[in-house]
């Protein structure tokens, strides 16, 4: 009688423990790269831009942008050039905050367009994909970086969201090519 308990006892301990465990991973980032990959893998790009958030990835990008275009001058005693220069500069600003309604459509249409025309989807492996990325987590967020094949390396930050999914929110822009498959003559 007593082993048949211990033997219950552990079983139920092995499925608490499997429980647990799932819910960690499905808690992590690593989950949200693996489902990012099997929509590749799959031909589902819907999926694959439901981990993406895109309104994030374009104001980090234009962020970004600003930032190597406008560099910040605050010195006093400006000449007739320098208020010049201003002056187009704050115009090109304000023309540069109107990206997001034109880049966030075309960034979608583009990563659909390269997930439906992939090649080679046989050699995604996406759990492969999760457990090889290299993973910063602080808090609730994350830096990640991804080796794919010739050696490259790519990184992008991911959040979790409201809803608890990790998306990513700012990406190193060549990401993408990452998943384009060339035809080799």
């Amino acid at each position: 009688m007593k082993k048949w308990v211990i033997l219950i006892l552990i079983f139920f301990g092995l499925i608490l423990l499997g429980g647990m465990g799932y819910h960690y991973w499905q808690d992590s980032p690593r989950y949200s790269l693996y489902q990012m990959a099997k929509a590749i893998k799959n031909n589902e790009p819907e999926k694959f831009l439901f981990y993406v958030d895109l309104d994030q990835v374009v104001a980090s990008t234009i962020e970004e942008l600003k930032g190597d275009f406008f560099p910040d001058k605050k010195e006093k005693g400006e000449d007739k050039e320098d208020h010049l220069e201003n002056k187009i500069n704050k115009k090109l600003k304000k023309f540069i905050t109107q990206f997001p309604q034109i880049l966030k459509p075309a960034l979608e249409q583009k990563i659909t367009r390269e997930i439906r025309e992939m090649e080679n989807r046989d050699k995604i492996y996406p759990l492969a994909f999760a457990l090889l990325s290299r993973i910063k987590k602080k808090g609730n967020e994350c830096e990640v970086k991804v080796k794919v094949p010739h050696k490259k390396t790519y990184q992008f930050t991911m959040k979790k969201g409201e809803e608890g999914v990790w998306k990513v929110v700012k990406i190193d822009l060549n990401f993408f090519k990452a998943f384009r498959n060339r035809k080799k003559s």
